[in-house]
């Protein structure tokens, strides 16, 4: 009986001693917040040759739409690298620095993301991949799609579709290093995607 007794107070002890034990880790290793971000453009403004365009909310793999940061690993296992987490979704910081760079384009007349009226054109977005690749070698993998629609007596007709991906050589599999890359790989994206935007309204108005 007595050796009952004390292997009971040993398992009270255990089960006291091992939350402590994980709480003092947590405290070790606080939670770190990252955010997908890049200056904004000084370069100047092109002529507002075009209406208002409505950019709708980011659709996303439902992967991603997390505040985990996400890596894909062999055997294409997803897993999220610990105590680190984004600020906001991922959709969310993408569409405001979308909204934010075209509307310092200059190209509209308006930029919006929220609309009480028909725009004259709207852009639609799908975020399909995020994460780290530790597969060979460490990549920032960043894929999107875009589309933009011309809005004709309330009907949408499609201008342009494209989709954009962007695989950046990471030094190491960090959270940092992989939203500095992210970052990255979103400003180019997005510089392209005014370039094909251009193209495309300038194709339009030629027609």
């Amino acid at each position: 009986m007595k050796g009952v007794a004390v292997i009971k107070i040993i398992l009270v002890m255990v089960l006291i001693i091992i939350p402590g034990c994980l709480g003092l880790d947590l405290k070790r290793h606080p939670i770190s917040y990252y955010a997908i971000w890049y200056p904004e453009s000084t370069r100047p403004k092109v002529e507002a040759s075009h209406g208002t365009l409505f950019i709708r909310r980011l659709s996303s793999n439902p992967m991603v739409d997390s505040s985990n940061i996400l890596r894909l690993e062999p055997g294409n296992r997803i897993t999220h690298i610990p105590f680190s987490r984004w600020k906001a979704s991922p959709p969310q910081m993408i569409r405001e620095l979308v909204a934010r760079d075209l509307k310092g384009m200059g190209y509209f007349r308006q930029v919006i993301t929220t609309t009480t009226r028909l725009p004259d054109l709207v852009l639609d977005m799908h975020l399909h991949s995020l994460w780290a690749e530790l597969l060979d070698r460490p990549y920032a993998h960043l894929s999107i799609s875009f589309s933009l629609s011309r809005l004709i007596k309330g009907e949408e007709k499609l201008l342009f579709s494209k989709s954009y991906e962007k695989r950046m050589a990471l030094k190491d599999d960090n959270a940092e290093t992989l939203a500095s890359s992210i970052s990255l790989g979103l400003m180019e994206t997005i510089e392209e995607l005014e370039k094909d935007l251009r193209g495309t309204l300038e194709s339009e108005r030629s027609q």
